[in-house]
């Protein structure tokens, strides 16, 4: 005869247990490919040519914190590499064991990824566009998450999906780090992904902390536990501190060696340094000794700038704000090349003769002038 067990809790405070939530196939697959592949292929893209990151570093000195943009440079931003690599290698655990998400180490490891790629993908947004960008980062990284959900429920329906999505995912993020050793100007197309790449990160690794969040509801860790916490928290922002500082230090030093002001012809200056039997450029040297090539085409566009900003300065500040803003990198693009910058050449070509020979009707003496130019 067993004797009765007493249980003096009310029915309704009894929770059964409840196994945590499973991570999908194709979810553990858009971890490993947003959250490792991604930021290793962009750092790589940026390392091989520095003008990959389309815009994100300044052409002359600005002021004082434009130096930061230098930071997601490898040859400024290399001391936090470690901790990118710590936050990459834990989530790469929590794909690998799920049933691993209670330990300090990938909890720690997931949340300061959440705090670097927002760091990132708030550089970006401020050196393309301040409260524009940062709308356009959020909207990137819902559509993110909202798409990987739709998938995730299609491929649930019909498995068979599984590898035509993860072929899809896998050419649109390794194809780039094959072309960066091919022809160049594949390398600049493969570019691209730089710019919402830090959105991308970062919602996948907000993805991960709500998983995390999700697992350890409701538990409240030891004492023990909370202290260790506290103590690998303060840990990693003593390095994070030391690594951004360093960062820093060198992106002074690489902001300290551009130019003191802005250059204002960019296209047709690029277009000067093609082919000398095309382009008929010579060298010109400025008042403060910088040595560049110059030809006819040069002198002309300039000389219509002059006369418009002169007459119309309100056209010219329209004109000039997205110019100045696609022009740089444009330029260095073309400057990679000596036939780039005969196509580019010869592209100008209509632009200068009708913006010229309205010029001419207007100023008869104007071929003077220009030719007095540098």
């Amino acid at each position: 005869m067993s004797l009765p067990i007493l249980n003096y809790k009310a029915p309704h405070t009894q929770h059964p247990p409840t196994s945590p939530p499973v991570i999908s196939i194709f979810e553990r697959f858009c971890y490993l490919a947003f959250g490792v592949v991604l930021p290793v292929v962009c750092f790589s893209l940026a390392a091989w040519d520095s003008s990959l990151l389309m815009g994100m570093e300044p052409e002359w000195q600005e002021g004082k914190w434009a130096c930061v943009f230098f930071i997601p440079d490898p040859k400024a931003g290399y001391p936090l590499y470690p901790l990118l690599l710590y936050s990459m290698a834990a989530l790469c655990c929590l794909v690998a064991r799920p049933a691993c998400e209670c330990r300090l180490v990938v909890r720690l490891g997931i949340y300061s990824g959440c705090l670097l790629a927002a760091q990132y993908a708030l550089i970006e947004a401020a050196r393309i566009g301040g409260i524009c960008a940062v709308g356009s980062a959020i909207i990137c990284m819902m559509f993110l998450l909202g798409i990987m959900r739709v998938i995730d429920v299609l491929i649930a329906k019909y498995p068979q999906l599984f590898w035509i999505f993860a072929a899809s995912i896998g050419l649109c993020v390794a194809v780039p780090l094959t072309l960066v050793y091919g022809a160049k100007w594949l390398g600049y197309i493969a570019g691209l992904l730089v710019i919402p790449a830090p959105a991308w990160t970062l919602a996948i690794y907000l993805r991960a902390v709500f998983y995390l969040r999700t697992v350890l509801q409701g538990e409240f860790p030891a004492l023990d536990e909370r202290r260790n916490l506290r103590l690998a928290w303060f840990s990693w922002i003593v390095s994070y501190v030391t690594g951004l500082v360093w960062a820093v230090q060198n992106a002074l030093t690489l902001y300290a060696q551009l130019p003191t002001k802005q250059p204002r012809c960019f296209i047709a200056t690029a277009a000067a340094t093609g082919h000398p039997r095309l382009v008929r450029s010579s060298l010109a040297r400025t008042v403060d000794g910088a040595i560049f090539p110059v030809n006819a085409q040069l002198r002309r566009l300039k000389c219509v700038e002059i006369a418009l900003a002169a007459t119309c300065p309100r056209t010219h500040r329209v004109i000039r704000l997205p110019y100045d803003t696609i022009g740089p990198p444009l330029a260095r693009r073309i400057t990679a090349s000596p036939w780039l910058a005969d196509v580019a050449y010869l592209t100008l070509k209509p632009v200068e003769w009708v913006c010229f020979g309205v010029l001419v009707a207007a100023v008869p003496r104007v071929g003077r002038l220009t030719r007095a130019l540098w």
